[in-house]
């Protein structure tokens, strides 16, 4: 396990998750695997692509995490 994602798109799902507050993960070395490896920049645009549109939020709550993001929103709401 590492401490820090080596690869540039783990990298940015990780600070998209860390957006969330959702700080329960492992990082492994996936750029030893070439099999993952290909695949990370197509599942990071989609979780991007997810985090913009707000439906990872949506996916967040069905699977019963709360996401930081929501707070904001009401912050925001109530100003």
């Amino acid at each position: 396990m590492l401490e820090q994602p080596q690869c540039g798109f783990s990298n940015a799902v990780v600070q998209i998750l860390q957006q969330h507050s959702i700080c329960d993960y492992m990082a492994y070395n996936v750029l030893d695997c070439t099999s993952t490896a290909s695949l990370l920049g197509v599942g990071c645009d989609i979780l991007l692509q997810m985090h913009q549109n707000r439906d990872l939020v949506e996916e967040l709550k069905k699977l019963g995490i709360h996401s930081a993001l929501l707070d904001e929103t009401k912050d925001q709401d109530s100003k």
